[in-house]
């Protein structure tokens, strides 16, 4: 047999010595038992979530549909499922572990798709450091700033200061000294 629910009972019962447990057969175990027991006692990873969530999808279900099974909203059902579509350099950092946040890969996601050039040096600069909201956001506010900076060397309507614009570290804006 396997033991769909109850393993803290089970190990704490292993370890007062007792010799029966009481049990019961559930022959209609399913994924969504599991995955429901889980959500509300242990911390799932985020990867986790997306891997069952996307096998659901496979099998046919809607998000919505996930969602009530799981009781999640449809939009942490939809945040989720985002993150098996990812582009590849945002799939590469969230697959490595060095970013498990699925509001830092969603809003790494929005810049890939805002500059994907501009993202994936940030990203290659950003693998061995701190990944943060404001780090992030910091980089879409320079993607932003390029896009509307045609010409990059007079910056008189900008509204980004220098020095925020230092701040974004590798990247550079040329009317900022190295």
């Amino acid at each position: 047999y396997t033991i769909n629910h109850g393993h803290r009972r089970y190990r704490a019962s292993v370890i007062a010595g007792k010799e029966t447990i009481p049990a019961y057969i559930d022959n209609d175990y399913s994924d969504e038992d599991q995955i429901i027991e889980n959500l509300q006692r242990e911390n799932l990873t985020t990867r986790e979530i997306a891997d069952y969530i996307g096998r659901q999808i496979a099998l046919g279900k809607t998000q919505i549909q996930i969602g009530k099974e799981l009781s999640k909203t449809n939009s942490w059902v939809s945040l989720h499922a985002k993150v098996l579509n990812l582009p590849d350099p945002v799939a590469e950092l969230f697959h490595s572990g060095k970013c498990s946040d699925i509001n830092l890969i969603h809003l790494l996601d929005a810049a890939y798709k805002e500059d994907p050039a501009i993202t994936i040096e940030w990203i290659k600069n950003n693998r061995d450091g701190d990944i943060t909201r404001r780090r992030v956001q910091m980089l879409r506010d320079f993607i932003k700033f390029n896009k509307n900076h045609i010409d990059r060397r007079h910056c008189l309507t900008c509204k980004l200061t220098p020095q925020y614009i230092q701040q974004l570290s590798p990247l550079r804006h040329p009317s900022v000294p190295r």
